[in-house]
């Protein structure tokens, strides 16, 4: 996933989204019930339903939030929001929310967040400002947002889907589109009328907007983390290379981006694996920058959002 999109999906056959990304929970929870019918014969099937049933949910509740606070850098949960202060659901919830509504880069961004120094530094208020200019630099722009919302609804797949929704939506749940997806792509298709209306600079002095909100929550965050020490220098700067080094272990640079896929394999297909082999190369160390000093802009080439060309792009089982 390149711009982030509770919807996104990465297969071209998935047409009614069943493994999208905000139904993961639930088709994981499905995969393991496939898996309990295969383990009849060693364990029954009524045993393994009970414990699926029992503790799926909220195992993966508490290990995906372990894996959020690690990639936000924060130390210290917080199960309910009090005031400006977020909880853990609520401040996952508001960056994924503020991803979507700029059409930010995923993984860029989640990166980018090691930007930010603790507060009680001299660096951070310098940190924050630059962190802001980062995020907005992984948006997308006017023309990319309007024409990835756009991708959509303009299927017949959709209009199909916008029957069913009236009509039988119990049918609708079974082909893995149900009523609050639907419900977010009429929302993209408001969006996308007002997105119309606007210039480029109006949609970025949106994004500032949105992002600084997000950035002001995530900082109160940090205080949070750091109020027993907050006057300590030498605690803040030891906690802020620990963060520091738990985020960058837990927020890739690379992933293997559609496009990047593309190129490779008509590289491959006409003979040439040099982009394979380097691809490969890059991927074994996702998490450490590479190293190309024969061409320095190669470093910055395979971790950038993807070009407009890509937009659309999608990978199939037979990719």
């Amino acid at each position: 996933m390149d711009r982030f999109d509770w919807d996104h999906v990465c297969n071209t056959s998935d047409e009614g989204g069943r493994y999208s990304y905000a139904k993961q929970p639930e088709i994981c929870k499905w995969n393991l019930f496939k898996f309990a019918e295969a383990l009849q014969p060693i364990v029954p099937m009524n045993e393994t339903k009970e414990i699926l049933e029992n503790n799926f949910y909220s195992i993966y509740s508490t290990e995906y939030k372990e894996k959020m606070l690690k990639k936000f850098g924060l130390f210290v949960s917080l199960s309910q929001t009090n005031g400006d202060l977020l909880s853990d659901d609520d401040l996952i919830q508001s960056f994924l929310d503020t991803m979507e509504k700029t059409g930010a880069d995923f993984t860029n961004c989640f990166r980018a967040l090691n930007i930010l120094t603790v507060c009680g530094l001299e660096s951070h208020k310098k940190s924050v400002k630059n962190l802001e200019t980062e995020l907005i630099s992984q948006c997308s722009s006017l023309e990319e947002i309007i024409d990835a919302n756009e991708s959509s609804f303009d299927s017949q797949e959709f209009q199909l889907f916008l029957v069913l929704l009236q009509t039988n939506p119990q049918l609708l749940e079974m082909l893995g589109k149900g009523p609050k997806a639907i419900e977010r792509v009429l929302a993209k298709m408001e969006k996308n009328k007002e997105l119309k209306t606007m210039t480029s600079e109006q949609k970025r002095n949106e994004d500032s907007e949105h992002w600084e909100k997000w950035i002001d929550s995530y900082v109160n965050r940090i205080e949070y983390d750091v109020k027993e020490f907050a006057s300590d220098l030498q605690e803040l700067q030891n906690h802020n290379n620990k963060r520091l080094k738990v985020m960058n272990e837990n927020n890739p640079i690379y992933v293997l981006r559609n496009y990047l896929a593309k190129e490779a394999i008509e590289r491959a297909e006409a003979g040439d694996f040099s982009k394979v082999n380097h691809l490969l190369k890059i991927l074994q160390n996702p998490y450490n920058e590479c190293c190309d000093d024969t061409n320095p802009d190669k470093k910055d080439y395979y971790c950038k959002r993807p070009p407009l060309w890509a937009n659309r792009l999608k990978v199939s089982c037979s990719s």
